[in-house]
């Protein structure tokens, strides 16, 4: 007898999901960077950028965050075309702002390529230890308000988001 078996393994493509200082690059950076895994980060880019002008990531983030918004989707459609593993970290708060990347897998033809999680960090953080590490972070300020903005327009990631 003959069998023609058709094995298709599919991509991860992890969404970190959380306040700033809440842990998702922490957590990265304890687990590891193995070489098949594409992380993406904006934050990165703009303290990269930082470092090579000689300037705080505040400082930065001004006049190269729009350039790190580019550089990170670029990179993004990139890692898919290349069906890499990939791993987001952003914050993620919303269905709309998780949507995009949805968006992205249909519009490169990846949709069925990658298998989606989700991961929400410091939901149970003691507030006052995240207004202690967001004070640890020198050079890399949140306004108040930007920081209620995130936190109101928490949604918890759901299956359906991926329809």
């Amino acid at each position: 007898r003959e069998y023609n078996i058709k094995m298709t393994l599919k991509c991860s493509f992890v969404i970190c999901i959380g306040l700033p200082a809440s842990g998702k690059s922490t957590w990265l950076k304890r687990w590891g960077q193995p070489a098949d895994i594409v992380t993406l980060s904006t934050d990165d880019l703009i303290e990269a950028e930082a470092r090579r002008v000689g300037k705080t990531y505040d400082e930065a983030w001004k006049g190269y965050m729009n350039t790190a918004e580019r550089l990170f989707w670029k990179a993004l459609d990139e890692a898919i075309k290349d069906r890499k593993h990939i791993i987001i970290d952003r914050t993620n708060m919303s269905v709309k702002a998780r949507k995009r990347f949805f968006n992205v897998l249909n519009d490169l033809d990846a949709r069925d390529e990658y298998e989606v999680n989700a991961y929400v960090f410091g939901l149970r953080l003691p507030p006052i230890e995240w207004l202690t590490r967001l004070g640890d972070r020198p050079g890399k300020a949140i306004p108040g308000h930007v920081l209620i903005s995130f936190a109101k327009n928490f949604e918890y990631p759901t299956r359906e988001e991926r329809l």
